[in-house]
């Protein structure tokens, strides 16, 4: 679609911030920023009607969107929603959902553009060839849905190889209501839990890019590349003064992904102008690495928070997920020894992968349970394994024949009947070596052994469990 509007502002769309901020949004509109533009930033807050209405009054030169494979479909339908409202000009998506199969991700949401790969370079160099009339139909880092409605992709775009030239955040574009006051939200809200307080002014920190880990379920496959954390604490006082913050969230995949690296981190928080607390991201594997004494210098300088997956409780599916990784005994050990510093674990298990069986889950169980009775002010989630596409599982899929291709798979995705299903986590075909019922079963069962036992140990309701 040509460009009507060739002076109008770039609109980028998100969804609603819900207390986390939008890191990756913020970092399009900062390299948009300093390329001279204005861009304009929208929520999706109100339903697609309000969103839509707000697009099309902006008379924008290009809408973004974008995010993870499972908003592929609400994308879709407010693209479909400005092409009822009389669109006049192009629409771009990125993200998740479009650099493992853009073909198929231009195509189904009907838009005009997809970014394959990281956006902040790949957008910019589209935005200035619209501004200018150039057809960017060849540009790498492109798909392109032609006017004879075919897609074609160009192939992987640049990334930013060092992450100090990633461009500044431009915070006024973002309301600080919507994600600064973490700690009021979560007291006020979830009054039972002991990890967040009344007054956690929080702010993220984004330390490096990508994961130097190959689990066969994620879909995340940037190249793993760190950012100098001399740098990312310069940021980290700066945004601590303008804000008046109190709490420091590094958002990496991986942000402890060696001891250096967390004797850094404690090197940089004991340099700032003020006490804080602070959470960060880490493997089993990366904090088997870490000797007492470092992890009570973490604990010393304010870490308050480590955020682990653990996946699973036996030895051999956690060797199927990622082999060479830690024992379910190595992880038992390190999660007490965070228990005995000080510093809550946030840790997440899954059901239904591959080759997993009821024995399986029965290790899963004894290791839950016995992990909230050594530690019950942690936290655990759990989710069913699916085989999004970009992981090694997806891929799988295909080459085994169980799916035919992306659209089979989108369509047991979303519409099918079949396989075990939680909120937006659906097997869509069973890796497991139990039935369907017996998959979901194991979730629910881990879900209830949580919170009740969380409450026996803490002496409350399993309504009060968070």
């Amino acid at each position: 679609m040509k460009c009507v509007h060739r002076d109008g502002p770039v609109v980028l769309v998100s969804g609603p911030i819900l207390f986390t901020f939008p890191t990756a949004y913020a970092y399009l509109c900062g390299a948009l920023v300093e390329a001279g533009e204005r861009p304009v930033m929208l929520f999706r807050e109100h339903g697609v009607d309000e969103v839509v209405k707000d697009i099309m009054a902006a008379r924008p030169l290009l809408v973004g969107l974008g995010s993870l494979y499972v908003d592929l479909e609400e994308v879709r339908e407010i693209i479909a929603a400005l092409d009822a409202a009389g669109r006049d000009f192009p629409v771009v998506v990125g993200g998740n959902m479009v650099s493992p199969t853009p073909e198929f991700a231009v195509r189904r949401t009907g838009a005009d553009y997809g970014t394959i790969g990281e956006a902040e370079l790949i957008l910019v160099e589209l935005v200035r060839a619209l501004r200018s009339g150039i057809d960017p139909g060849d540009q790498p880092g492109l798909c392109v849905r032609r006017d004879d409605g075919l897609t074609v992709s160009n192939g992987p775009g640049p990334i930013i190889l060092d992450l100090r030239h990633l461009p500044a955040v431009p915070y006024e574009l973002f309301p600080t209501e919507q994600w600064l006051n973490m700690g009021d939200w979560y007291t006020k809200n979830c009054p039972h839990q002991n990890i967040w307080r009344a007054g956690d002014r929080v702010v993220n920190l984004h330390g490096a890019r990508g994961c130097p880990n190959q689990c066969i379920f994620c879909y995340h496959s940037n190249r793993y590349r760190m950012r100098p954390l001399d740098e990312v604490f310069v940021q980290a006082q700066d945004l601590l003064r303008c804000f008046d913050a109190n709490f420091l969230y590094f958002c990496d995949e991986t942000a402890l992904a060696s001891p250096r690296r967390a004797e850094q981190v404690v090197e940089g928080v004991a340099r700032l102008d003020r006490p804080v607390s602070y959470a960060v991201t880490a493997t089993f594997d990366s904090l088997a690495r870490l000797d007492d004494h470092l992890l009570r210098e973490l604990a010393r300088t304010g870490c308050r928070l480590m955020g682990l997956g653990a996946e699973s409780g036996s030895d051999r599916i956690l060797q199927t997920i990622c082999p060479g990784t830690v024992s379910v005994e190595q992880m038992r050990h390190d999660w007490r020894r965070l228990h005995a510093v000080g510093i809550y674990g946030s840790a997440s298990m899954q059901f239904g992968q591959y080759t997993e069986t009821r024995e399986d889950v029965e290790r899963s169980i004894v290791f839950l349970k016995g992990a909230v009775e050594d530690a019950p002010g942690a936290q655990w989630g759990f989710t069913v394994t699916t085989p999004f596409p970009g992981s090694p599982l997806y891929q799988m899929l295909i080459r085994e024949g169980r799916v035919r291709d992306i659209d089979d798979f989108h369509q047991r995705y979303h519409h099918g009947t079949e396989g075990a299903r939680v909120g937006w986590c659906r097997q869509v075909v069973n890796f497991s070596q139990m039935t369907d019922f017996e998959v979901l079963e194991a979730y629910h069962r881990a879900s209830r052994v949580y919170r009740e036992t969380k409450a026996r140990v803490l002496g409350c309701s399993t309504a009060e469990v968070w």
